[in-house]
């Protein structure tokens, strides 16, 4: 049978069985719309440049004209000072030990992640200090009602 992580059968077959190289042609988007949120930040995108099991998503809110240069610009240059390529050198480095190092990914993954919704709810707050309209703060208040009515289980 097709073994993708080398997990059935003998060395040999192992080895035989492994898919060469690792995706690096795509990338995985999510997309996060919160409607108790202001128009301007309902929308988060959650993006991770390759979509494969060692990529980590990271936020982008729209209306934003200036990214990190770290997120924003994909060198030619391999280095671990550019977010694509810090994706691309863990999968690198991971892949041929999967079972081995999946616990140090997924602990990678959950850190990014923390930082992102941390980051998320920074944003969020420097928002609520701009202030809002009377409107947006109806429309607001009225979102956040129909979110909890429908949140029966507390989530």
């Amino acid at each position: 049978p097709f073994d993708p992580y080398g997990q059935l059968g003998d060395e040999r077959t192992r080895n035989m069985c492994r898919p060469i190289g690792i995706n690096r042609q795509s990338q995985l988007s999510v997309m996060q719309i919160r409607p108790y949120r202001p128009q301007a930040s309902r929308a988060v995108q959650w993006i991770a440049y390759g979509s494969n099991p060692f990529n980590t998503l990271v936020p982008f809110f729209p209306n934003v004209d200036v990214t990190p240069a770290y997120l924003e610009d994909t060198t030619t240059r391999v280095t671990s000072e550019n977010f694509y390529w810090v994706n691309r050198i863990i999968a690198a480095l991971c892949d041929g030990a999967f079972r081995s190092t999946a616990n140090a990914v997924e602990r990678y993954q959950e850190k990014t992640g923390a930082m992102g919704h941390r980051l998320v709810a920074a944003t969020d707050e420097q928002i609520a200090r701009l202030g809002l309209t009377a409107a947006e703060e109806a429309a607001q208040s009225a979102a956040e009602e129909e979110f909890e009515a429908d949140n029966v289980d507390g989530d």
